[in-house]
């Protein structure tokens, strides 16, 4: 009966895990699948519910993803990952203040395992809502608990551009691109601090590689700004 069990929870800690790694890929149907599969290993798993929630919400099926977190808070109202899907479901509805109220809420419960997601998510809405200030103590915040983070880095540097301070945001991009070489967000939006300094070379490099990795705001850069008309003859 022990080696049962064990078995048991190895499928199940197995499935999670592939969920998770595929979430961290974007492969979210793949993961969907995972996390299908933990569940029916362990109905009402909190984890792997907010999971199978989560890779709804981020393929874009926001009813689904709303339906199951529905159901999901109706047994759990306060548990931090729900709280954070809810939020996300707020912001691409663009209800920006309730997004920030739900946030707060999940910050509140002080859950590990989903501080880092949620400050970085508090960050990317309080730049929306301009309290830029805020944003970068939200991602100061993040670093601390995971120095090696790229989002926070790039979260910050937006909260720098659009305050302009354009070195300490190229600094922060820099940070970014150190740990996550192929951001094409940070390579674009360093790009628009080289851009609005007037450094051509440099910002066209940067848009140039952004705009490979498929950014098309970087590809209309190049066009308006990185290509010189050619004089008639």
């Amino acid at each position: 009966m022990c080696f049962v069990g064990l078995a048991f929870g190895q499928d199940y800690e197995t499935s999670l895990k592939n969920g998770f790694d595929n979430m961290d890929h974007k492969n979210f149907q793949e993961a969907i699948t995972n996390f299908k599969a933990a569940l029916s290993l362990k109905p009402d798993d909190l984890e792997a519910t907010y999971g199978l929630i989560a890779g709804n919400l981020f393929s874009d099926n926001i009813k689904e993803a709303q339906k199951l977190l529905t159901v999901a808070m109706e047994k759990n109202a306060n548990y931090a990952g729900f709280l954070l899907a809810k939020a996300i479901i707020s912001i691409k509805k663009n209800d920006l203040d309730q997004a920030l109220e739900t946030l707060n809420q999940a910050a509140a419960l002080n859950d590990k395992k989903f501080e880092e997601q949620i400050l970085l998510n508090l960050g990317a809405l309080k730049i929306r809502k301009e309290d830029y200030e805020g944003a970068i103590a939200d991602c100061k915040s993040i670093l601390v608990i995971n120095p090696s983070s790229s989002g926070a880095y790039s979260t910050m540097g937006i909260a720098y551009y659009k305050t302009e301070k354009f070195q300490d945001a190229i600094n922060s991009f820099n940070q970014a691109l150190e740990i996550e070489p192929e951001n094409t967000i940070a390579l674009y939006n360093r790009g628009m601090c080289y851009y609005k300094q007037n450094l051509k070379p440099e910002a066209c490099l940067d848009f140039q590689h952004s705009c490979k990795l498929r950014n098309p705001n970087a590809c209309k850069m190049i066009i308006t700004y990185c290509i010189t008309p050619q004089k008639n003859d």
